[in-house]
């Protein structure tokens, strides 16, 4: 994680890759790091790889409570941001619909922007949107 953290891009972008892959395969082990983790990626001016790659970290785990008001923010600025790639969008949103299935205020919110995007986005973005507006109907 220290290595993810680092200021020296090329190194945070190589890091960002294994940190994925690991919480991938054991989600508990980005808990001592998650608050930390979810301040970092709401700063300005990462690559977009450690971007993408911290918030796939995000969507294999259970956001707390206490970490969730930043995540939010965090989501909904990426998600709604049309500059942002494709990745991290969907990404974005897989853990926006988890967090609505505890939070269903956010269902709405997130409704709406994913439908706002739906007539110019791509065919990943698409079906994605479809399997996240599948499960937020559900709520």
């Amino acid at each position: 994680m220290t290595l993810y953290f680092s200021k020296e891009k090329v190194v945070a972008q190589r890091a960002s890759w294994v940190v994925a892959t690991a919480v991938m395969q054991t989600p508990e082990l980005i808990d001592p790091f998650l608050k930390k983790l979810i301040q970092y990626l709401n700063q300005d001016g990462h690559h977009h790889a450690v971007l993408r790659n911290g918030v796939k970290v995000l969507e294999f785990i259970t956001i707390p409570v206490a970490n969730s008001g930043q995540a939010v923010s965090l989501f909904f600025r990426l998600l709604a941001d049309p500059n942002q790639p494709i990745a991290i969008r969907c990404y974005a949103m897989t853990v926006l619909s988890k967090i609505a299935v505890e939070e269903p205020d956010l269902k709405q919110e997130i409704v709406l922007i994913i439908k706002d995007q739906l007539p110019y986005a791509s065919a990943g973005f698409r079906s994605r949107a479809k399997r996240c507006l599948k499960t937020l109907e559900k709520l």
